[in-house]
């Protein structure tokens, strides 16, 4: 599983914290991870073309949500990460093949959806999604949302994103979801 360079820090810290008791002091020795290479681009026809494979995105967000960063991950990963004024991220992931790129943390809730012909397995907190992934047409496929949203977004979001891409044409403006999108719930 990758770890994202955001969360190694914070991951470091908590590693160190708990190899102390009350008197211990902590560990001294130097732990040197090696960096995880991560690239950005400025049009998902870079990312594609530094890739290797096609990614199909999203044609409908939730309301309020746009493009933040286009990036590639070691391992072959393409990275998308959409925004909300308010800072709620969106974080979509494509790779080439049958992987685990999820960036999952914690227990959920599992429940699997069938959408468009593949077989999503949806992390939940109550009953709104956190996490899915999934696979269809040779690609690996993952989501997590800082705020979590509810099945119908979430079914409309993926059921958007096109099938057996041939051409990518620029990044497509993302229609606004109606109704019960988490941003349109007060974001």
């Amino acid at each position: 599983m990758l770890i994202h360079s955001r969360f190694l820090i914070p991951l470091l810290l908590v590693l160190l914290l708990g190899a102390c008791d009350e008197t211990s002091s902590p560990v001294q020795a130097e732990v040197e991870l090696p960096p995880v290479p991560v690239r950005e681009y400025r049009s998902i026809e870079e990312a594609v073309a530094a890739a290797g494979f096609h990614c199909p995105v999203p044609a409908s967000l939730p309301r309020g949500y746009s493009l933040k960063l286009i990036e590639t991950i070691e391992g072959g990963i393409i990275q998308i990460l959409y925004h909300t004024q308010g800072k709620l991220t969106i974080n979509y992931r494509v790779a080439q093949g049958n992987q685990d790129i999820s960036d999952i943390r914690g227990s959920f809730t599992e429940k699997k959806l069938s959408i468009d012909g593949a077989e999503v397995l949806v992390r939940l907190k109550g009953k709104q999604i956190v996490y899915a992934t999934w696979l269809r047409d040779g690609l690996s496929f993952a989501l997590s949302f800082d705020k979590p949203i509810n099945e119908s977004a979430f079914v409309r979001m993926v059921e958007s994103i096109p099938r057996f891409a041939e051409e990518l044409g620029e990044l497509p403006l993302a229609e606004p979801v109606e109704e019960d999108s988490p941003a349109a719930e007060g974001a």
